[in-house]
């Protein structure tokens, strides 16, 4: 049984993410339940890159959507 290392793991989980974009009229920061991370939407059409690991909470904001 092999565990890599955790520099390995967090390379690993930091490649899973899921892209969404603030779809509302100002800015908004949304912080990740799971892994801590601060979102920082500047503003209208701004995506970033979500840890797959808080995607499920983040889709639950309004005003930010999942894209391809």
């Amino acid at each position: 049984f092999f565990v890599p290392p955790v520099s390995k793991l967090k390379q690993r989980a930091a490649r899973a993410t899921v892209n969404f974009r603030y779809t509302g009229r100002t800015g908004l920061t949304v912080v990740g339940p799971v892994t801590g991370m601060q979102y920082r939407f500047g503003g209208p059409g701004a995506t970033l890159p979500v840890d797959a690991r808080d995607q499920h909470s983040v889709a639950a904001v309004p005003n930010l959507r999942r894209v391809p």
